[in-house]
């Protein structure tokens, strides 16, 4: 087995997790910020009404 085999397939989850922590990182002071200002139960209800509606 050689390494392009292994390296092929996981590739493109390598990418998609990648973007996925830059994703989470860049989001993260905004996020907090919007935390520390209106609170925690604000966001909780927001993301059950976009849970249920989605």
């Amino acid at each position: 087995m050689r390494l392009s085999s292994i390296a092929r397939p996981t590739g493109r989850f390598t990418q998609a997790a990648t973007a996925v922590l830059v994703t989470s990182a860049l989001a993260g002071t905004p996020i907090s910020c919007l935390l520390d200002r209106h609170g925690s139960k604000t966001a909780m209800a927001a993301g059950a009404a976009a849970w249920r509606h989605g």
